[in-house]
């Protein structure tokens, strides 16, 4: 579980040095916020090897519901 959080961590940490403008930041971290909707309502994660290996962490309780939202909000506040 907590290689997977870090692998989370880096794809978020990633997308303020891999875009060019804040807006283009901020629709990155949308993505990601809606991604994590979707595996909360029960959906099957979308095709990015970190949702897939988050997704069974969270349904199995192993990693905190609420820890990668958290650290969205993080990184989206530093923008």
């Amino acid at each position: 579980g907590l290689h997977t959080l870090y692998a989370f961590s880096a794809e978020i940490s990633a997308i303020k040095s891999a875009v060019s403008e804040e807006l283009l930041a901020h629709i990155r971290y949308a993505w990601w916020e809606e991604s994590l909707a979707m595996l909360e309502g029960g959906k099957s994660p979308r095709a990015h090897p970190v949702l897939q290996s988050l997704a069974p962490m969270l349904a199995a309780e192993h990693i905190a519901a609420d820890a990668p939202a958290a650290i969205i909000m993080q990184h989206r506040s530093h923008y």
